[in-house]
This record gives structure tokens, C-alpha cells and sequence, in this order.
């Protein structure tokens, strides 16, 4: 994927288990090891990995053995270092940076305990995220609190003018937009 002048490549050389995420400044400059995930634990892998639209930050998720419940994380890439947004919870996904990298949009499901047990696998909700915060403090965009099987997303327009919120019956197989 190319950003500005920066892009972003996955690739898994014969001797790895995992693919591995590069990056490079612009076509002429050296490819850069990024996040690899056959450095982590043997049960680690990287469930995604999304650079912001200037290609400044990468939000990831390392996951633990396939429990579909990653750790978001935020790498400053041109130091390579990992900031202190941390944002644990469950089963937490990426859905869309705002235009100018400066926060994102992610969905959840709730932890256990908030709801009865067994129904922490639904309930997902849209939360924002502004970097350098606590995840804490972040926002419940677009709560779910009527049908625990909807599936919630949201996506910020190409130009950053608008959000989109989608929301998927799945029982019905049918999606709702809301912009």
C-alpha cells in the first residue's frame, strides 16, 4: 500500500512462519523491517496492521494464540518505536484513521462481567480513539445497546469530511449506513 511517498509492504521470506511488515520513505530509499511478528512469542501473531493516511503511524494488533483478542498498539514509524497507547479490551478491531492521523476509530466487544455471560461476544460498539490518550478516555461513538448480534464499523470518507457507521444485521444479512 503506498501512502504519500511512503508504502508499506507485507513479506515472508522461506524461512519464516510469519509474514512481516516493511515499509519504505520512497521508491528509491531502503526497505525497512517495521513489525515482525516472528521476533514476538511462538503463539503471538499480528491479526492487522494499518498505517495512518500520512504513513506516520501504524495502528497494529498482537494477538495471542488466535483468541481473536489483540492488544492495540501504535508504532511511530519513522523513530520504529511503540507509543503508549496501549488500548487492551476485547476483541478489538481497527476500522479507520481520521485524515489527519491524529485519532482513530476501532470497535469492541465489551469485557466480561459488563453483561451477562457468554454475551461478551457481542455487543461490539465503536469507539474513538485520539492518540496520546488513555484508552480511558475514549469515546463511544456508536454504542450497540439493542441487538447484541448487530456488527458495528465505522469508516472515515477519503476526504475526511465525513464518518460513515455501518451497522449489519446478521441475521438478516443486511447493512445499514448512517454518514
Amino acid at each position: 500500500m503506498l501512502l504519500d511517498t511512503r508504502s508499506f509492504q507485507y513479506k515472508k521470506k522461506r524461512d519464516e512462519e510469519k509474514y512481516v511488515l516493511y515499509t519504505r520513505k520512497s521508491a528509491s530509499s531502503e526497505q525497512v523491517e517495521l513489525i515482525n511478528p516472528n521476533k514476538w512469542g511462538e503463539n503471538d501473531s499480528l491479526a492487522f496492521a494499518v498505517p495512518s493516511p500520512n504513513g506516520k503511524l501504524v495502528a497494529f494488533g498482537k494477538d495471542i494464540a488466535g483468541r481473536e483478542n489483540p492488544t492495540l498498539r501504535i508504532l511511530d514509524v519513522e523513530r520504529g518505536q511503540l507509543l503508549e497507547d496501549a488500548l487492551p479490551g476485547w476483541r478489538q478491531y481497527f476500522c479507520s484513521w481520521l485524515k489527519d492521523g491524529s485519532g482513530f476509530f476501532y470497535k469492541r466487544c465489551p469485557l466480561k462481567g459488563k453483561v451477562p455471560d457468554g454475551d461478551e461476544y457481542y455487543w461490539n460498539s465503536v469507539h474513538f480513539h485520539r492518540i496520546g490518550t488513555p484508552a480511558s478516555e475514549d469515546n463511544d461513538m456508536f454504542p450497540n445497546d439493542k441487538t447484541k448480534e448487530h456488527q458495528y464499523s465505522a469508516s472515515v470518507s477519503e476526504d475526511g469530511k465525513y464518518v460513515i457507521f455501518t451497522w449489519t444485521e446478521s441475521t438478516y444479512a443486511m447493512s445499514h449506513f448512517l454518514v
